[in-house]
């Protein structure tokens, strides 16, 4: 559930929770209670952090609270390499309003009682990449992304 500091909803744009499936997870404690990174740039992201790459949840600027039905539920803690989540703050601040402090974020609730569903985030498409660039005013504009079906593999779809 996105919960957005009063007086910054004009700046806020999106929200990315990413699972970080690191095989050695220890590694990731450094970044633990310190002021971020710039993720903008993959150059700019410490390499440790090249595993926290797979959407769990995503909110964007528009959207409601996501509350999944009674009967469904993300998992949490289902696989042994999800350790640490990454929360990506994404913000939109075209005027260069200065000296804004934001503490927006999301809210997660969890609970031990397992849903007989279980809701997931799927991508499909290209990666996000900061060099896709859809020209102005297209009517429409067509993406193509290939998926190989040793992906869904793990994933119970249906």
């Amino acid at each position: 559930m996105p919960e957005i500091t009063v007086g910054n909803e004009d700046l806020t744009h999106h929200f990315v929770l990413m699972t970080c499936g690191h095989p050695e997870a220890h590694k990731l404690d450094q970044f633990v209670n310190t002021n971020g990174v710039d993720c903008t740039e993959s150059a700019n992201m410490p390499q440790d952090l090249m595993h926290c790459l797979r959407p769990y949840f995503v909110w964007a600027v528009g959207g409601q609270p996501f509350i999944t039905p009674p009967e469904a539920g993300f998992p949490l803690g289902a696989d042994e390499e999800t350790t640490y989540f990454l929360l990506q703050s994404h913000y939109d601040n075209p005027n260069l309003i200065e000296n804004r402090l934001d503490s927006s974020g999301l809210r997660v609730y969890h609970t031990s009682k397992l849903r007989p569903n279980e809701a997931y985030t799927f991508s499909v498409g290209s990666v996000v990449d900061y060099g896709l660039v859809i020209p102005p005013r297209q009517p429409n504009f067509q993406i193509a992304g290939h998926c190989d079906t040793d992906c869904f593999k793990k994933v119970k779809l249906f």
